[in-house]
Parts: structure tokens; C-alpha cells; sequence
């Protein structure tokens, strides 16, 4: 298993600053590429949709990938992908409120457009749903006063305590 203090030790050891490295967009790809980034000339994230030569491959292994993407990187073609800054990633770890609201409301609008085909599957109007929306809000508000005039009731029959 590859850990941090492997592929530090793994770029302190082996590598050298003249070195050029060539990685696969991943899911750890920026950290891998963090760790070696001190330590090489230059660090290139590729990416594996754009490069067709290994997407192509008969025999797909990470051997012959990571050859493919050498000899890319040797002729320097290997398509780069956007490197984010210290900043975007920070951003992308900690996202302030405004993304949490923008993550929300791209939840809830799949799940409203899923009730609103279903309505319509059902034959249900928006005039006819607005009506039983107001007419669930009125028995929710007579639900509620007929509870109040219980507990008033209840309080006009129970003993004042000395």
C-alpha cells in the first residue's frame, strides 16, 4: 500500500530535480502530485479521456500506462489538466456556505422534478395541487385551534391548587 511516507521517501531517493512526472487524473492524483510536485522539475496531470493511447489500448495495465504516458510526456504532448492552486483547493476542502446552498438547492431540484412527473403522471394540474396545498394548510390550521381550545378547556376544568 502506497502511504505518504513512502512516496516521499520514493522522491527524496529516486527521483531527481532535473525529472519530469507524468500522472493519471484520479481521485488522488493532487495529493500524489503535492508530494512529488518538491521534489521533480515539473509534475503533469493527464488527462486519461483526452489521452486516447492509453484509453485505446488493447492490453490496459498500469505498466503499460504509465509507459504510455511517458513516452507522451518525452515528446511533451500529453494533455494537461487544469492544476488547481493552493487557494481552489482549499476551497474545494472547506467550501464556504454559499456552495453548501448551491449543493442543497442541486439536490432538491431532482427530487421536485421527480414529484412533479409523478403529478403529472397522475393527471394532477398545478391549479389542482395549489388547491390541496391550501386546503392541507386550513386543516392543519383547524387541527391546531381545535388543540388550543382543548387545553383551555381542560384548564377551565381543573382546581386552582392552594
Amino acid at each position: 500500500m502506497l502511504t505518504r511516507t513512502r512516496l516521499t521517501h520514493f522522491a527524496r531517493h529516486v527521483l531527481r530535480p532535473a525529472d519530469h512526472v507524468a500522472l493519471e487524473a484520479n481521485t488522488n492524483c493532487w495529493a500524489v502530485a503535492a508530494v512529488l510536485k518538491p521534489h521533480v522539475a515539473r509534475v503533469v496531470v493527464s488527462n486519461p479521456l483526452v489521452t486516447k493511447a492509453i484509453a485505446q489500448a488493447e492490453v490496459k495495465t498500469d505498466k503499460v500506462d504509465a509507459r504510455v504516458l511517458a513516452q507522451l510526456l518525452r515528446c511533451d504532448f500529453p494533455p494537461e489538466v487544469w492544476y488547481p492552486d493552493t487557494a481552489a483547493q482549499q476551497m474545494r476542502l472547506h467550501p464556504g456556505p454559499l456552495e453548501h446552498s448551491f449543493r442543497r438547492l442541486k439536490q432538491t431540484i431532482p427530487a421536485r422534478n421527480v414529484d412533479k412527473a409523478k403529478n403529472r403522471k397522475q393527471g394532477l394540474t398545478p391549479s389542482m395541487i395549489a388547491d390541496l396545498g391550501q386546503a392541507t394548510q386550513r386543516i392543519d390550521r383547524e387541527r391546531i385551534t381545535r388543540k388550543r381550545n382543548l387545553r383551555s378547556r381542560k384548564r377551565d376544568l381543573t382546581p386552582f391548587s392552594r
